[in-house]
């Protein structure tokens, strides 16, 4: 009956704040992982220098081992992504790749920027709010150390939620100086334009910059429909590292659900947004 099917869940978050305990200790034989749409990435500010420079903001893409940080720090409980929407979404790419990590081209870049005359020593901020996700200062602490190996100067300010959205939202504090902001992104609405209006379009909500003819390629992508809807927001994730180059994208992160043995229930990306209950059924 639908009264007896139960199901509990717990996101990677509540569970490692609540416990000290990863989610999937607290559910045990019962865990299910599934993707909560949530994408993890580093978005640059452009108008200050160094960060104004695309080859530095690039030069930060080839610094991030993002293969090493879903491994190492979020134990396997997240892929690694090219892009900012996750699989499932209208307009993913499914034929990007990651961008590779490379530190010595990471270098080259930035020598470069500093020979045309880029203060690439100038200190750049490296804002994340506390509890963003498990081992959020961890992985704050690890994109710090590549930033630096490639010769740039960051300064880590943890905040607590309020002071971190006034980086994060428009309208952003003035005079703030160059900075990278940690953000984690959920697309519930299931299509791209949710996304890219919000953290690409030059006066996005989100975003901090842009490009006129990037603006365009964004407006015609949201007044398309159908298959040629999806090809034209796959082509701007496809094009948005090299023409404008705002984010370095880390990972899709993923949830954990405890599933009673007593409950049939196929978890999917809008999992951590709602559970419907028409979607359960009594185990057979």
């Amino acid at each position: 009956e639908e009264g007896s099917v139960r199901a509990a869940m717990i996101t990677n978050n509540e569970a490692d704040i609540a416990t000290g305990l990863a989610p999937e200790d607290l559910s045990g034989d019962a865990a299910v992982r599934y993707p909560n749409n949530e994408t993890t990435a580093l978005r640059s500010t452009g108008t200050y220098a160094p960060l104004d420079d695309i080859r530095v903001r690039q030069a930060i893409n080839y610094a991030i081992d993002r293969e090493s940080i879903v491994d190492s720090l979020f134990e396997g409980y997240a892929d690694v992504a090219s892009q900012l929407v996750p699989e499932g979404v209208v307009g993913h790419n499914p034929d990007l790749k990651a961008w590779p990590y490379d530190p010595e081209k990471a270098k080259s870049l930035i020598a470069e920027a500093k020979a045309d005359g880029v203060p690439t020593g100038t200190k750049i901020r490296l804002i994340s709010r506390n509890g963003l996700f498990p081992k959020v200062g961890e992985t704050v602490e690890v994109v710090q150390k590549a930033l630096e190996d490639i010769g740039l100067n960051v300064s880590i300010e943890m905040m607590d939620t309020a002071a971190s959205v006034e980086y994060q939202s428009r309208p952003f504090p003035k005079n703030t100086g160059p900075y990278i902001i940690l953000v984690q992104h959920g697309n519930q609405a299931g299509d791209a334009q949710f996304s890219v209006d919000q953290y690409m379009l030059s006066d996005g909500a989100q975003s901090t910059f842009g490009t006129p003819e990037f603006d365009a390629q964004i407006g015609a992508a949201d007044k398309a429909e159908g298959d040629d809807r999806q090809a034209a927001f796959a082509g701007v994730f496809a094009d948005e590292p090299e023409k404008v180059s705002q984010f370095a994208y880390i990972a899709h992160m993923t949830g954990i659900i405890g599933e009673s043995d007593n409950v049939e229930y196929e978890p999917n990306s809008a999992t951590g947004d709602e559970m419907r209950v028409t979607e359960m059924k009594p185990a057979k």
